[in-house]
């Protein structure tokens, strides 16, 4: 693969896994530093592994999930049991139109009442351009998501 951007890593019976900047693709899966993302059941699912989500990881993480779903739209499961802090810019761009492309709804995650509240509050203050809503359990999000496929 001279001159390709990705770098062949692995190949296994059906599975192949590519180097791309840093970040292994593996079919329905893309890891980073700071987010995996794997589609399951027609439902993209980010999780995020950074403790500061900052603007330059946020645009890092939409690069990637533009990446791995290409011009497709998938409702989008978040975990958000990681993140304890998201700057101000972080928080507007993924609230743009640019940070929510290829993504038709999306379902957030936490197990913290802290963080539902204060993730309610910028939902109000900077409405996303789709449906957005919280949730404690996964089964109801994920149930919530399939009228979004």
């Amino acid at each position: 693969m001279k001159g390709s951007r990705y770098k062949y890593v692995y190949w296994h019976r059906y599975y192949t896994r590519y180097l791309y900047k840093g970040s292994f693709i593996l079919m329905d899966r893309l890891e980073t530093p700071f987010v995996l993302l794997e589609i399951d059941d027609d439902i993209l699912v980010a999780t995020y592994k950074a403790q500061d989500l900052t603007y330059e990881i946020a645009m890092q993480a939409v690069e990637s999930r533009l990446k791995m779903v290409k011009d497709d739209v998938y409702p989008c499961l978040i975990k958000d049991y990681s993140v304890a802090k998201i700057d101000k810019q972080a928080r507007e761009y993924l609230a743009s139109k640019d940070g929510v492309r290829g993504v038709s709804a999306a379902a957030i995650l936490t197990d913290s009442l802290f963080k539902m509240t204060l993730v309610n509050f910028f939902i109000k203050v900077l409405p996303p351009p789709m449906p957005v809503k919280l949730f404690r359990e996964e089964a109801d999000a994920r149930r919530w998501l399939k009228q979004f496929k």
